[in-house]
């Protein structure tokens, strides 16, 4: 799983707080560069390629 203040998506994000865990997800509370909040949703990617690729986990990022 992901780790506090790891940064995602080319470094544009960091992972600042984890919200909610599963063996399959993370929510974390992370900020942009800019310092602005968002919710950052991961999940694990075990076969196919993803789009967006951190370690083995795929973020889908919701600017709340």
């Amino acid at each position: 799983m992901l780790a506090q203040n790891t940064k995602v998506l080319q470094e544009r994000y960091t992972l600042t707080k984890l919200l909610s865990s599963s063996s399959q997800q993370q929510s974390w509370l992370a900020t942009d560069q800019d310092g602005g909040p968002v919710l950052a949703k991961t999940w694990y990617y075990p076969s196919e390629q993803p789009t967006v690729r951190v370690n083995e986990f795929e973020t889908l990022l919701l600017i709340i």
